[in-house]
């Protein structure tokens, strides 16, 4: 079943894609671009994401990534995956999109200090899972999952106050993410 197709391929890299592509809509500086003519706004949000195949990194592109609902976020990722392993290249979209997330999987990775693709003004790192203690609600130490989050960004049009408020979005959409109901 498709509910059963999700369970098995959603995993934090989606959910991470997912609520910041929908938070690009309300920061549309960080989905922009310069160039010799001043400050490019992209009319698409389109998130690239590190892909690391068979020892080869590529950013694979999701178009119009704030209109895919997460389960078929999910699908075209895996199937993006999947075809890269085949060798067919051409069959997935790399030509970069307006923002990057970078995903270091492994849990000793809990930040990274990513580089931003040309064309681009900025990079989200996202670093691997981590099972720690924390307090919760009562105050009690609780075993939480947590996730280490970065942001690069061109400091020539985009100021620290504002990439600051974005990734305090992002750790909130985290938190309590709004999720599709398709």
């Amino acid at each position: 079943s498709e509910k059963h197709q999700l369970i098995q391929t959603l995993n934090i890299t989606d959910l991470v894609v997912h609520q910041v592509a929908r938070l690009l809509k309300q920061f549309p500086l960080l989905n922009a671009s310069l160039t010799e003519s001043g400050i490019q706004n992209h009319e698409t949000i389109d998130i690239g994401v590190t892909t690391d195949v068979q020892e080869r990194l590529y950013l694979v592109t999701l178009p119009d990534a704030d209109t895919i609902p997460l389960h078929a976020m999910s699908l075209k990722r895996l199937g993006n995956v999947m075809e890269l392993m085949r060798g067919n290249h051409h069959a997935v979209d790399l030509s970069g999109g307006t923002f990057a997330v970078t995903v270091l999987n492994e849990p000793a990775t809990s930040h990274q200090i990513p580089i931003i693709y040309p064309g681009h003004a900025a990079i989200l790192g996202l670093g691997g899972v981590q099972t720690r203690f924390r307090p919760g609600d009562d105050g009690l130490p609780t075993l939480r999952q947590i996730v280490g989050l970065c942001i690069s960004y061109d400091h020539r049009f985009i100021n620290g106050a504002l990439a600051s408020r974005f990734m305090q979005a992002v750790a909130d959409a985290l938190a309590s993410p709004v999720l599709d109901q398709e």
